[in-house]
């Protein structure tokens, strides 16, 4: 008789929404195994058999594709199990999938031992039960997926079903998180169980040798979603919105975009603001109507030759083209209407159309701007109701007054969860949201925490069963409708995932909103420091993490009992922004800071770079007088208020982003007020980069940066604020170039002091391309990839610092905590 094997395989990570029951489903066939093949509630899982030597080649296939993006597997288990004589193939639903007992176990082995990425595959499912009867987390979350190349030739194929159809997905691509109800991603939990598949979708769908096999957001012309447009039937638009009976829709919204109209479609994770990125009236519009004076635009292409004819190349657009889909900024361009569009940059945020439905309103124009139809602090809306709620709350704002558009492009396949776009710059994550998170991964199992990150770039995550979930962007936790917004959403995540946390974590920052977002009164709720959370994201990634930023209450002044101040004695600054960690046997110790400065005016100093300028001056003893003549348009009893505040007893910061501010408006900003964040620094970094072509002909001043170092606390302090007088006083005519280089000298002399093996950037600083670059020239510098260095990284460090506190093996001497 032939030998039969069996085996129960389970897998768990990015497995759901991603095509992988499908790939099981022929790579188990090709191998002429039988079983099913399921979603459960921690992933995905498949009982097969059948002969030992097919079932040793199919687990060695499954082995070699753990990496096969979309797909993400952090954990993969293999039991040996008896028989049970299936007879065929199949893949079944959730309610008809077997119960496990366990996923793991003494009994058990994980499938290729190797580590990967840190983890250990297997480690964390050994330690947790999956199936439906017995884990109450559901932890498999798909992102959404920019369409795919066989998606886009079958949409422009006239001979094909697709030809045209806006809403075209398959396995590989389409919706997802966005359309989510519920978890296992099964059709009956996502929005597109409103559209019953047609006969016609229904067989390809149940056909092992479509490329749509058992792909949940099928639908076609026939039985999918319908468009429906509001639009000002005359002139001028206070005449009033109305629905309009067309039976193109997206003609009509691509000959209204190409007369120069601006309106407001419904795109894959919300509503966004759309018009002709060639139009100067049209570019006017959109910043009026956003409220948006100075900040960059994105910019959406029609296709690649239409990108060429701007100045993109080739290899620019496949990175466009990817499954992300991502909003990259870029160099190089040369649109007409450049300087309208990013005033302040010498790039510009570009994209790809990510849906069909963004290709078929462009067929008049090669370029769209794209940008989020919310006004400031609101999260993008899902619905109509959502925008029409942002214009009622505008308080008078000209933002989103739905009324001032001319059109709106809606459909009726519901948002479950909006989202932004992510943004990338080079290999730098700018903004994780669609495409890139939700994302899971391994972590150590300490229970079901949830981390509620900072205040400014705002996302969630959370960690059940030695997997964490890092939730996509949700913005600036700003006013009382834009966070009541976002605790909606938080909500009906948490929910999505059946979660409830025992521990909580917020920012330590007395004035955080972050403590209002937590759903849960009953569990323990952990302040953490800010730039402890920011140090311990990326810890594990080197032995000297540089934590720079703008803005983080110091958890050490708070904890630890404040020395008297004077003139000449400061103790620990109250905002820290330019500090520097050892990880060192999983304790975090605090050996390096920027000198502090003092900060006068709260958050108008933030909002008004000179009074950072005065105090930082004062402060090392410049000459009133000099600051006159530096700030011409300020007036003199200002700056002599300012002024007499640094010399009395201000808040203190030793924050590197607040240096960059001050020494923006020494050189390029002057008395201006940022409109948007770090918009002083941005174009200070714009200036340097146009500098750089003409400096072999003008070597920069040489800085003696040991001299600026000293040793004060245990730590060893550099003195940037005297940086600020010689660069008021140089002849030399590349300033901007000048506040980057000798930033990065002083802070590469200070980390030689510990002879790293490999540093650590993270925070907002760092994604200041000239800095970084003039440091990693001088350092080791590693910059992470797999998440933002700004504040959305907050959460993961949140979550680390509570992991480790579990584990006793917190700060080392001078940060302790209890």
């Amino acid at each position: 008789m032939q030998t039969v094997t069996a085996y129960e395989i389970d897998l768990c990570g990015q497995v759901q929404g991603v095509g992988l029951r499908p790939f099981l489903f022929r790579l188990a066939s090709q191998n002429r195994l039988q079983g099913i093949i399921f979603n459960h509630p921690a992933g995905a899982g498949a009982d097969l058999e059948g002969d030992p030597e097919d079932l040793r080649i199919f687990l060695a296939q499954l082995r070699n594709n753990l990496n096969r993006p979309p797909l993400k597997i952090e954990n993969l288990f293999c039991r040996e199990t008896k028989p049970r004589g299936f007879s065929g193939l199949q893949l079944v639903e959730e309610k008809n999938a077997p119960a496990r007992s366990d996923c793991g176990g003494a009994d058990g082995a994980a499938l290729g031992g190797e580590a990967r990425q840190g983890a250990d595959l297997g480690a964390a499912v050994a330690r947790q039960a999956v199936g439906r009867q017995v884990v109450a987390v559901r932890l498999s979350a798909p992102p959404d997926l920019a369409t795919c190349e066989q998606c886009w030739q079958e949409y422009l194929d006239p001979a094909s079903r697709y030809y045209l159809y806006p809403f075209i997905s398959c396995t590989a691509c389409g919706p997802r998180w966005t359309v989510t109800r519920g978890l296992p991603f099964d059709r009956e939990r996502t929005s597109l169980a409103d559209f019953p598949l047609c006969p016609e979708c229904l067989e390809i769908y149940r056909n092992p040798l479509d490329r749509r096999f058992h792909a949940q957001t099928l639908s076609c012309p026939k039985c999918g979603p319908r468009l429906s447009l509001r639009a000002h039937l005359a002139h001028p638009r206070t005449v009033g919105a109305a629905e309009v009976e067309t039976p193109s829709p997206l003609w009509e919204v691509a000959k209204r975009l190409s007369s120069g109209e601006v309106g407001v479609l419904k795109g894959l994770g919300g509503f966004q603001l759309v018009a002709d990125a060639l139009n100067e009236q049209a570019i006017q519009r959109v910043r009026h109507l956003k409220a948006r004076p100075d900040q960059a635009l994105a910019v959406m292409f029609r296709d690649h030759r239409s990108f060429l004819r701007f100045g993109g190349t080739a290899e620019q657009w496949a990175l466009l083209k990817t499954p992300v889909g991502p909003i990259l900024s870029l160099p190089g361009l040369h649109l007409p209407t450049q300087k309208m569009l990013a005033p302040d940059l010498s790039e510009l945020g570009v994209m790809a159309p990510t849906t069909p439905l963004h290709l078929a309103v462009m067929t008049g124009i090669e370029a769209m701007v794209v940008t989020s139809a919310n006004r400031h602090g609101m999260p993008i809306p899902r619905s109509v109701q959502e925008l029409e709620f942002a214009n009622q709350t505008s308080s008078g704002s000209a933002a989103h007054a739905t009324k001032d558009v001319d059109f709106i492009l809606d459909h009726n396949r519901e948002i479950c969860f909006a989202i932004d776009d992510s943004v990338l710059r080079g290999d730098q994550i700018l903004r994780a949201a669609r495409g890139l998170r939700p994302q899971v991964e391994a972590c150590e199992d300490h229970g079901n925490i949830l981390a509620l990150g900072a205040d400014l770039k705002n996302s969630c995550a959370l960690t059940a069963g030695g997997l964490m979930i890092d939730l996509p962007y949700n913005g600036r936790l700003e006013n009382l409708q834009g966070l009541e917004e976002i605790r909606d959403r938080l909500k009906r995540q948490l929910d999505l995932f059946s979660f409830c946390p025992r521990e909580v974590a917020v920012d330590q920052h007395p004035q955080s909103v972050t403590p209002l977002l937590n759903l849960f009164p009953n569990a323990e709720v952990t302040r953490v420091p800010h730039h402890w959370a920011h140090a311990l994201a990326v810890a594990e990634d080197g032995d000297l993490i540089l934590a720079f930023d703008g803005t983080g209450w110091n958890g050490e002044a708070a904890m630890n009992e404040r020395r008297q101040r004077s003139r000449d004695v400061w103790g620990e600054p109250e905002i820290n922004g330019g500090e520097g960690y050892q990880f060192v046997d999983g304790r975090l110790h605090h050996v390096l800071q920027m000198a502090p400065l003092p900060l006068v005016g709260g958050d108008s100093a933030v909002r008004e770079p000179w009074k950072v300028l005065v105090t930082a001056l004062t402060s090392v003893g410049f000459p009133e007088e000099r600051l006159f003549d530096l700030l011409p348009r300020v007036a003199r009893a200002e700056i002599q208020v300012i002024a007499q505040l640094a010399r009395s007893t201000p808040l203190l910061c030793s924050s590197v982003g607040r240096w960059f501010d001050a020494a923006s408006a020494l050189i390029v900003f002057g008395s201006r007020t940022q409109t948007y964040e770090a918009q002083a620094p941005t174009i200070l970094e714009r200036d340097a980069d146009a500098s750089a072509t003409r400096l072999a002909d003008c070597p920069a001043p040489a800085l003696p940066a040991q001299s600026f170092l000293k040793e004060e606390n245990g730590k060893l302090i550099f003195e940037a604020a005297r940086l600020l007088p010689l660069m008021a006083e140089t002849g030399w005519p590349h300033r901007a170039w000048l506040a980057h280089a000798w930033m990065a000298e002083l802070v590469a002399s200070a980390v030689a002091k510990f002879s790293p093996r490999r540093v650590v950037g993270v925070g907002g600083v760092f994604q200041n391309e000239i800095f970084s670059k003039l440091l990693a020239a001088r350092v080791k510098l590693f910059r992470p990839t797999h998440t933002p260095v700004n504040d959305q990284s907050i959460a993961r460090g949140q979550l680390r610092y509570l992991q480790l506190r579990r584990r006793r093996e917190i700060f080392g001497t001078g940060a302790e905590h209890a």
